[in-house]
Order: C-alpha cells, then sequence, then structure tokens
C-alpha cells in the first residue's frame, strides 16, 4: 500500500515538473532571443537577465523535485560509460570557479597526479554529485576559500583490486559549519539547517539527493564540521579502469528507428506517437542533449511502456551523439 502511494506520488510529481517545465523553456527561449536584439536598451537588457536568471534558478529546483521523486520510486539508474577522468574534473572546477570568484572566494584544486586516465561510471550523475557539493560550500562560505581534493584511496594492508581504482572525492570549506548535533539532519529531504536569520536559496534537497546517488554507486557520502570553522564532505568510489582505444567512446549497439505516429511498436521499441514526444523531437533536432535527457527521464516515469525507447535515446544523449539521435527520430 505504502508502496503504491510513493509511486502514485512520484508519478505526480513528475507530471507536476512536466507541465512547469515546459511552459518555462519557452520563457527562458524567449528572453534569450530578446536579450540578442540590437535595439534592446540597457534597461531592457538587465530585466531580461533577471527573467532568465530567475527561470534557470527555478528551473533547477524542477529538476530536483524530479530527481528525488525518480530515487523514491526507483526509476532513477546509474548509467556506466568510458568517460577522461581529468578532463572530467577541468569541466567541474571550470564551472565552479565562477561561482566562487562572483563571491570574491579562493578556490583551491588538488588532484592528485596518479589518478587514472580514463575509467567507467556515470560522468553526468558524479558531476551532479560534485557541483551540488562545491555549490554548498559556496553558498555557506562569506570569505576564506573552498576547495576540491580528489586522491587514489590506498587501504593499509589491504590488496588492491586488479582492475579498479578506488577515488577519494573532498570538498572543504571554511564556511558557518554545521553544529554537531544537526550533522544528519542536512540528508534529510527539504532541511535547512544553519541560520535561520540567513537568506538560504535552493530546496533542500541537494544533499539529500547526493547521499543517495553515492550510495547508489556503491559509496557512502560522510560530513565533518565545526560550527563557524567550517565542513568537509567526503566519498570514496570505485571505478573499473579503461584501457584507452579509439573503440573505448563508440557504442557497441545501434538502433535506428523513427518516432511513430500511432505508437506503434517498432523492433523491441514501442514508439510513442508524434503529438507525445514533439518535444523530444525539437530537443534532438536542435542537439539540446540536456535538455533532451530531462524530458526522457519524465516520459520514463509516466509512461513504462516507453521505457526500452526511453533508454536507448537517453544512451545516444550521454554519448552526445547528435547525429545519431537525429537519425535515431
Amino acid at each position: 500500500m505504502a508502496e503504491a502511494a510513493n509511486r502514485t506520488k512520484s508519478i505526480f510529481l513528475a507530471n507536476m515538473s512536466h507541465e512547469l517545465r515546459t511552459p518555462l523553456n519557452s520563457v527562458l527561449g524567449y528572453a534569450q532571443i530578446l536579450r540578442r536584439d540590437e535595439n534592446a536598451t540597457e534597461f531592457q537588457r538587465e530585466r531580461l537577465d533577471m527573467i532568465e536568471w530567475s527561470g534557470n534558478h527555478l528551473l533547477s529546483l524542477i529538476n530536483e523535485i524530479l530527481d528525488l521523486s525518480k530515487i523514491e520510486a526507483r526509476k532513477m539508474e546509474i548509467h556506466r560509460t568510458a568517460f577522461r577522468f581529468h578532463e572530467f574534473l577541468e569541466g567541474i572546477c571550470g564551472m565552479i570557479r565562477v561561482r566562487v570568484y562572483q563571491k570574491k572566494l579562493l578556490f583551491h584544486a588538488e588532484i592528485a597526479p596518479d589518478l587514472p586516465d580514463v575509467v567507467r561510471g556515470d560522468e553526468m550523475r558524479l558531476g551532479q554529485i560534485l557541483l551540488n557539493l562545491l555549490g554548498n560550500a559556496v553558498k555557506f562560505t562569506d570569505q576564506g576559500r573552498v576547495t576540491l581534493k580528489v586522491s587514489v584511496r590506498n587501504e593499509a594492508g589491504g590488496t588492491p583490486n586488479p582492475g579498479f581504482r578506488k577515488i577519494c572525492f573532498r570538498v572543504e570549506d571554511t564556511g558557518v559549519g554545521i553544529p554537531e548535533n544537526r550533522s544528519e539532519d542536512i540528508f534529510l529531504p527539504f532541511s535547512q539547517v544553519g541560520d535561520h536569520t540567513r537568506k538560504i536559496e535552493g530546496t533542500g534537497l541537494g544533499l539529500a539527493i547526493s547521499r543517495k546517488l553515492v550510495r547508489m554507486m556503491g559509496g557512502e557520502l560522510y560530513v565533518t564540521s565545526t560550527q563557524g570553522r567550517g565542513s568537509m564532505f567526503m566519498f570514496d568510489l570505485e571505478f573499473p579502469l579503461v584501457i584507452e582505444t579509439s573503440e573505448v567512446f563508440k557504442t557497441s549497439e545501434v538502433w535506428v528507428g523513427g518516432l511513430g505516429s500511432d505508437g506503434k511498436k517498432d523492433g523491441d521499441f514501442v514508439i510513442p506517437p508524434f503529438s507525445e514526444a514533439k518535444t523530444l523531437y525539437k530537443l534532438g533536432m536542435s542537439g539540446n542533449v540536456v535538455e533532451l535527457c530531462k524530458e526522457l527521464d519524465t516520459m520514463e516515469l509516466t509512461d513504462e511502456q516507453y521505457v526500452p525507447f526511453v533508454q536507448e535515446l537517453r544512451r545516444l544523449a550521454r554519448a552526445f551523439q547528435v547525429a545519431e539521435i537525429r537519425e535515431f527520430l
């Protein structure tokens, strides 16, 4: 009974998120178009910037609610693909540096030299975890620094698992810290622990989602903190090593189909009718793989018959194979 109720709640949240996100994307799209108008005044551009910033902020909150509903409905999947680890970390550091410098903080990255070049894991979800942790560190730090440390974990006296590397991730800050008796509360959904006189943005879902994702990957997310001095979040994950060749980053199987007119079956896939998948088609044709993945998440939750179709299209999107996506659609 409880599982059925949870499923109903998750479907409701997915539908609600979809209904909010579709018009919101239209608002953001028109704001971006208007900003490119050469005749727009400075006053108008400032207002359009505010519309775009507010819209993106609202979109991120909607996506967090959708992520949590998927995890609770056990619909979230970890997709492991080969990726270049150093390039991935450089991208994460580049994204967070902008936010750090906006608050006039220092950012320090300690990336161990013996990290593997290529690993197999869920690059998107790992990035989501790190950006959540680093974003929180920036949010709750008003002076000082934010630090990202990534190193190989060498187990004392243990025999390393051949073909795998255990990698330790740490995010440290010199921010407000967390009271000792509240250190686990921060991982509860919708939790906001801290000074209630302080303006805090967000839903309070980022840490709850991050811990659940780390657990799905076989690790555990911990925190140590001293109130008034800062916090450290840490987790270890084991990654299969990959010998880099030209074949590593190619997909192993390709299915080419098309959006059906009546939702009929094509091969092993039930193809959604075009009337239900217009947004998918537009995003795929434009090459917007990030928004495409979010739209696929909603479709997977709301109609189970399309799951194989969604998984195949998501696989192409995660590999950023835009030409193959267009052919698929």
